[in-house]
């Protein structure tokens, strides 16, 4: 199945938005196996003290044990989304640079570096945010058009 042009740029922006969200996850698992600690709880049982170390101390590093266990797994997660973003990075700049001067300098700038409309309108010569959707538009076409020659999948 062919891509359409602003799915296949925006694939960079939805890989990002993974990296953050699996890293806020990797946080909240080293907050939880932090949290985590055991205790020298006591029960009295008809007057009696008895310690619950032996019981509670068990089950702590078994929750401890799991939640590191999730916090490793979504490390390597993340690692291998980021490996996975370098190729889709170099994929997508391999096309770009296909495009005229102008066309790849918008593109780039949208969707490569993440500047807003504005900001790519500013830097490319104090032009206005319509200029750069008609040069936006006029790039989706040729690469649409790359896409569908088969350039990239």
């Amino acid at each position: 199945m062919i891509m359409n042009a602003q799915d296949f740029l925006e694939q960079l922006q939805k890989i990002d938005a993974m990296i953050e969200n699996k890293t806020i996850e990797k946080e909240q698992w080293k907050s939880i196996a932090q949290s985590i600690t055991s205790s020298n709880a006591t029960i009295i049982i008809n007057g009696v003290e008895h310690a619950m170390e032996k019981v509670q101390a068990s089950g702590e590093q078994q929750k401890m044990a799991a939640a590191i266990a999730s916090y490793v797994d979504i490390e390597r997660e993340i690692d291998q989304i980021i490996a996975q973003k370098v190729a889709k990075r170099k994929e997508i700049i391999s096309v770009i640079e296909l495009l005229p001067a102008t066309e790849y300098d918008v593109i780039h700038k949208l969707y490569v570096q993440n500047l807003s409309m504005d900001e790519v309108a500013f830097r490319c010569g104090n032009y206005t945010t319509a200029w750069v959707g008609h040069v936006k538009r006029k790039a989706f076409d040729m690469i649409q058009k790359i896409l569908d020659e088969g350039g990239v999948e």
